[in-house]
């Protein structure tokens, strides 16, 4: 009871009497005041055992009871005496959090829960304004104490880190029992200097550090739960220092672990020395990620054909070349003096002065070129020590001629044949899977009704899928340790079928490899610091038809996600099928892809029937008719696919194969559409879906997605895409299936669907009346296979490649 309102009540009944005296006894006394009843208070759901320990935040529940009146009110307070803050509620539950800032440690070296001893009391107010006797309740508060790790640079107790007079420090926290978050609610760090309030031997151990700032951690810099680094610029060079990040959680405790290896980091500055960031630029046809400091040298140069009449864009990004560091801008320039520093008179234009130092400046459009033109392009990249790396590519702009109709590259990697001086013809009859490089040469390329050569007497060829086309071949496999295919000979050709196997696209490039199997070149061009000629081919305007079960494999696997090596699918959202990348940019399969996949068979899609007419002045193509297409894709059986009569019955299965490995797909789930502005060199926008779905996979349960599509849109030449090998097909199907590719879509010269006289136009579908027919048809008896020799001025015959077997 509040006795401080005892006397004015005495007093004022006192008074009362007195009147009552005054007045006489004729009167009776009708009211007597009283003295009011004080409330009381009890606390119904609070800790109880004042041993055992209660998480820091807690939901008490109390009851208030006013015998002559009501409770108007509740005042609570934690630890101290009333003389502390104090909160005014009219609830009868609240949820109060306890601070639990001292570490309590687990028995071992580790401590991660914190505790502190606290006193809930709690008082009831009537309407009189009385107040009850004090309830109190005391326990011990528990908390799990939040963490804290250095991210970057990464600190260890092995040794030092070296990191130049710039540095970003980086670190992640986690609160496992935060009510509001998992982020700790702030952080505290410190750096340590020589000469400083802590030595530096004593910063770097975590005993003294807690003993000399724990738990207020004063003087210390603070920063708020999404903050998480910290940049230190002008360090002495030559100089150590150490780092110190502590956590803070809701109930007040810190992180009590103290380590080398997690919040601790010691520093030891290096002068800013020669080396600078690690700056890679890219586009569709080139990866290259090994320019680094101010080289000036030619060897430094970076050489690359380019089509002419197109613009080109690079895009690029750097690493910093130290530990803790951090890239502040880049700039580039087209031509002229790489040591002029005279500002550009227009960003937009005046590209033969450096831009502008900027962040976000990370790609770039040049050109177009003209034939023959050689100029250099150059990009920097600096950090925040003001290290630059310079990287330089000589760009040489290369003329397709688009001459010639076709052109077969053999870029698989199937067996050759042996030979054997007993053997028919001079070679062993051919073992293993079906094909060898021999038969896949006669099941496409053959004339047909000529004696098979190495074959038994009166044993005549079939007519391969491709006869009856006007065509040169070539292969890659020429035993040198440069792949690249020479991009002035894939111009000399409007159309270029390029195939490639999925065995070959597993063979991981290297720069010395001369052993069987070689690396595909797809894959050799693909890879990081290499040049891919036939996506420069396809952006110069040359029609491209990429097949075989691989090709998505060669032009993906160098940049698969380090933790999915070795599986079979790769991803926008991984960072893998993103600009840049071949089968992204030019075949625009943009989502998640599928390698290595089985089928069983392909059906024509119910999509491929057309709709698209007249594609803008830029293209001039019409729809292929989709109706030739066959319904169905079929596997090779006995009822239509003779047995090849130079093999063994036991290698029956793998001519005749119930399902094909290797099939590369999209992701059905994910959408894959590709519009766009078909004709933007008009006002006005014609927005027009460019990709077609031709078939999709299945195998005898599922639906596997798209396997082969047609991209005929503005952002380079028409692209086809064949996810799976043309030689597992029944003949009769693919023969269907490549007639419509080069005639239909390609626009080529077939005898056999095309009139004498008419003939393709060059980088397009249409066909046009010509004077005189064109060149007879040869098929590859006729043909003169070519091995390409890198960098070779003209295509050079082989003599170790052999034709087909007829």
């Amino acid at each position: 009871m509040n006795r401080s309102r005892v006397a004015p009540v005495i007093a004022t009944v006192l008074a009362a009497l007195t009147a009552v005296a005054v007045g006489g006894c004729s009167k009776k006394l009708t009211h007597f005041l009283v003295q009011n009843q004080a409330p009381t208070v009890r606390l119904t759901s609070a800790p109880y055992d004042t041993t055992s320990r209660y998480f820091y935040s807690y939901r008490l529940n109390w009851l208030g009871n006013d015998p002559d009146g009501k409770v108007d009110h509740f005042v609570y307070w934690v630890d101290g005496g009333k003389t502390l803050p104090r909160t005014i509620t009219t609830n009868n539950e609240q949820i109060v959090q306890f601070p639990s800032t001292r570490p309590d440690s687990t028995g071992g070296t580790t401590e991660d829960r914190s505790s502190d001893f606290h006193t809930f009391s709690i008082e009831a107010i009537d309407n009189e304004g009385d107040s009850s006797e004090v309830e109190s309740r005391s326990f011990f508060s528990y908390t799990v104490a939040p963490t804290v790790r250095i991210l970057s640079p990464s600190p260890s107790h092995l040794g030092q880190t070296y990191t130049t007079p710039a540095i970003l420090i980086t670190w992640t926290g986690n609160d496992p029992d935060g009510q509001r978050s998992n982020k700790p609610v702030k952080y505290k760090f410190k750096l340590f200097e020589p000469g400083g309030s802590l030595p530096l031997d004593l910063a770097a151990n975590g005993d003294s550090v807690r003993v000399h700032s724990a738990p207020y951690f004063f003087g210390w810099d603070s920063s708020s739960t999404d903050t998480t680094s910290r940049q230190y610029t002008n360090l002495s060079p030559s100089t150590d220092y150490v780092f110190v990040v502590v956590a803070f959680d809701e109930a007040g405790a810190y992180s009590p672990i103290f380590s080398q290896d997690s919040n601790i980091l010691r520093i030891h500055t290096t002068f800013a020395g020669s080396n600078g960031p690690k700056l890679t630029a890219f586009n569709s046809f080139f990866f290259y990620n090994k320019f680094k400091g101010l080289c000036t040298r030619p060897e430094c140069e970076v050489p690359l054909e380019v089509p002419t009449g197109q613009p080109i864009t690079f895009n690029w990004f750097a690493d910093p070349a130290q530990a803790g560091s951090d890239i502040s801008a880049y700039r580039w320039k087209l031509g002229g003096d790489v040591f002029d520093e005279t500002a550009r008179t227009n960003e937009q234009t005046d590209f033969g002065h450096w831009s502008a130092w900027s962040l976000q400046t990370t790609s770039a459009t040049i050109g177009p070129f003209l034939s023959d033109t050689l100029v250099r392009f150059y990009i920097e990249a600096k950090d925040v020590n003001d290290l630059v790396a310079l990287g330089t590519i000589r760009l040489t702009a290369v003329k397709a001629t688009f001459a010639k109709p076709l052109l077969f590259v053999n870029d698989t990697r199937f067996i050759n044949d042996q030979t054997s001086p007993t053997g028919p013809g001079g070679y062993k009859p051919p073992t293993g899977p079906w094909p060898t490089r021999a038969e896949l040469d006669t099941f496409l390329f053959a004339v047909g009704g000529v004696p098979w050569r190495a074959y038994p007497a009166g044993t005549n060829s079939p007519p391969g899928l491709f006869k009856g086309y006007a065509f040169d071949t070539a292969t890659t496999l020429t035993g040198s340790i440069d792949f690249t295919f020479p991009l002035h000979t894939l111009g000399q050709y409007r159309s270029v079928v390029w195939m490639t196997d999925v065995v070959g696209a597993n063979v991981v490039p290297t720069n010395t490899s001369r052993s069987q199997p070689f690396v595909t070149s797809l894959r050799f061009m693909a890879s990081p610091n290499h040049v891919n000629t036939i996506a420069t081919y396809n952006l110069q305007g040359g029609n491209l038809w990429l097949l075989g079960g691989g090709g998505a494999l060669a032009t993906l696997a160098d940049y698969q996600k380090r933790t999915k090596v070795g599986q079979s699918n790769y991803t926008n959202t991984d960072g893998e099928v993103i600009p840049g990348r071949m089968m992204y940019d030019l075949a625009h399969w943009q989502n998640s892809i599928t390698v290595g996949g089985f089928a069983t068979h392909f059906d024509k899609s119910s999509r491929a029937v057309g709709g698209w007419t007249n594609e803008g002045p830029q293209l001039n193509l019409n729809a292929p008719d989709y109706g030739i297409l066959p319904v169905a894709l079929r596997a090779k059986d006995p009822s239509r696919d003779p047995f090849p009569p130079n093999r063994t019955g036991q290698s029956s299965s793998s001519f005749y194969q119930t399902s094909t490995s290797g099939v590369e797909f999209l992701d059905p789930s994910v959408p894959n559409f590709i519009v766009e502005d078909i004709d933007p060199s008009v006002l006005g926008v014609n927005q027009q879906p460019v990709l077609d779905t031709l078939y999709t996979g299945s195998t005898n349960t599922q639906v596997l997605g798209p396997v082969m599509t047609y991209y005929h849109g503005v952002q380079n030449a028409p692209f086809v895409f064949s996810g799976f090998p043309l030689w597992w097909l029944t003949r009769d199907d693919g023969r269907g299936l490549s007639r419509f590719v080069l005639s239909n879509i390609f626009g080529l010269n077939d005898p056999g669907q095309l009139p004498a006289h008419v003939q393709p136009v060059a980088g397009s579908g249409r066909v046009m009346p010509v004077s005189s027919p064109p060149a007879a048809a040869r098929g590859s008896a006729g043909a003169l296979e070519r091995v390409l020799r890198q960098r070779a001025p003209a295509p050079v015959p082989p003599s170790s490649i052999r034709k087909p077997q007829e």
